[in-house]
């Protein structure tokens, strides 16, 4: 069950896990997205990443819809 931060039943004790990173692993580079041409924002929809892929999208919907 959730609870309010404020709320005097909420657990107190446990903490919360925000991000899991493996040690040895390097964190991924973010991708520029906004403002490129879009041949670069369809290269970015084969991207392994699932939000790269997902705000590529949002992107060139975004630029039809101001062409239009």
């Amino acid at each position: 069950m959730q609870h309010n931060l404020r709320d005097p039943s909420r657990d107190h004790i446990h903490g919360r896990i925000y991000r899991i990173t493996y040690a040895d692993r390097p964190l991924l580079k973010p991708a520029k997205i906004a403002g490129q041409p879009i041949p670069h924002l369809l290269d970015l929809l084969h991207d392994s990443n699932d939000r790269v892929r997902s705000l590529a999208r949002i992107e060139l919907v975004e630029g039809i819809l101001k062409r239009s």
